[in-house]
């Protein structure tokens, strides 16, 4: 009894190991006598004639099975051994820029599109999304991550027995400007006699955080009224500034330029302070001109 994958090898009395979803081909030869073959677990492996004395053999599950082959009085017997098939790996990992993360407060980062996952047969809401931090750092069911305050978290990404972190370290820039409302005089440089005032009702800040070199940039925006004005044509209020760091040193000073208005009218104009500002606390002092 031979398998033609086989040539003339014979195969009666010895173990065939087979993985699941695998087949292998028996064959009896060298007798005109008609064969039968069985096997002794038909949940284990299928048998069925292809030919007269050949037969098609198929794992069905992990197991043990043997099949008989019955000619003339005969048996002649091959036993199979039926392994689970080797699970497909999984894979869960970040890539690598973004093993380590910088955020600002206020951001939100999709944590989800800066991993790889690959589970035969899983999907992404199988995922499961976990902040060392939540004070810090939050972080939805659906991998939607919070910077909440400044500090440091973890994010762990894990699914079955894998998981995958990502450190997310939070910065955060806070900036204070006087009570208000607050009134800034524009005076002549010759006589130093007063030729424009305008009155601050509100100031406002906008930022953008740059994690490549981890500064800010910085917005200033004023809304207010012209409340005086030696000029009919309409001009801008100039609103000195200084920008004090949380040791009380100046780190940045200017001119802020409102937009032409005549007197009465009101105003909101938006400037660029600084393009890089390190994190930290700040104080803005708005001064006459």
């Amino acid at each position: 009894m031979t398998s033609p994958a086989y040539a003339e090898e014979s195969v009666a009395g010895k173990t065939k190991y087979l993985t699941v979803g695998d087949t292998y081909y028996l064959r009896l030869k060298h007798t005109s006598l008609t064969g039968k073959a069985t096997t002794s677990h038909k949940k284990v492996l299928k048998i069925k004639k292809i030919k007269r004395n050949q037969w098609k053999t198929t794992a069905l599950k992990a197991g043990k099975s043997t099949v008989t082959v019955s000619f003339a009085g005969k048996k002649q017997k091959v036993y199979f051994v039926v392994k689970k098939p080797k699970a497909a790996p999984t894979y869960l990992y970040f890539f690598d820029n973004y093993k380590q993360v910088n955020m600002a407060v206020g951001d939100s980062l999709d944590v989800s599109r800066k991993l790889y996952f690959y589970a035969p047969k899983a999907k992404s809401t199988q995922l499961k999304y976990k902040s060392s931090n939540k004070s810090i750092v939050s972080i939805t069911k659906n991998g939607t991550a919070k910077a909440l305050k400044a500090g440091k978290a973890t994010i762990t990404v894990s699914y079955k027995k894998k998981k995958a972190k990502m450190t997310i370290t939070i910065h955060e820039l806070t900036v204070t400007a006087n009570a208000l409302p607050v009134t800034i005089s524009n005076y002549n440089s010759f006589d130093q006699s007063l030729i424009n005032q305008c009155q601050i009702t509100n100031v406002s800040f906008e930022k953008t955080y740059y994690d490549y070199d981890n500064s800010f940039s910085l917005y200033m925006v004023l809304t207010g009224t012209k409340t005086f004005a030696t000029e009919i044509a309409s001009k801008p209020c100039k609103v000195g500034w200084k920008l004090y760091d949380q040791n009380n040193v100046v780190v940045k000073s200017g001119l802020f330029y409102t937009d032409s208005v005549n007197n009465g009218e009101t105003f909101t104009t938006k400037q660029i302070i600084t393009a890089k500002l390190s994190e930290g606390q700040y104080h803005l002092v708005l001064e006459d001109y």
